[in-house]
């Protein structure tokens, strides 16, 4: 599954554990009997630091 991405907050632990070069994606694998695909056809944004925030912020304006 690609973004954007929801995570229950029973994995929040194991999220913030990750290497910074390790990403979601990981956890997900772990736990495939938890994901539920939802298509958006429209997702445009992969959000996950603050330089792609501000970006977002930035496009959205």
């Amino acid at each position: 599954p690609g973004p954007p991405v929801m995570f229950a907050r029973r994995h929040f632990e194991e999220l913030a554990e990750l290497r910074s070069d390790e990403g979601g994606r990981s956890v997900v694998m772990r736990h495939p009997d938890a994901v539920a695909v939802i298509e958006v056809p429209t997702t445009r944004w992969d959000i996950d630091d603050e330089a792609t925030w501000e970006e977002f912020i930035a496009d959205a304006e």
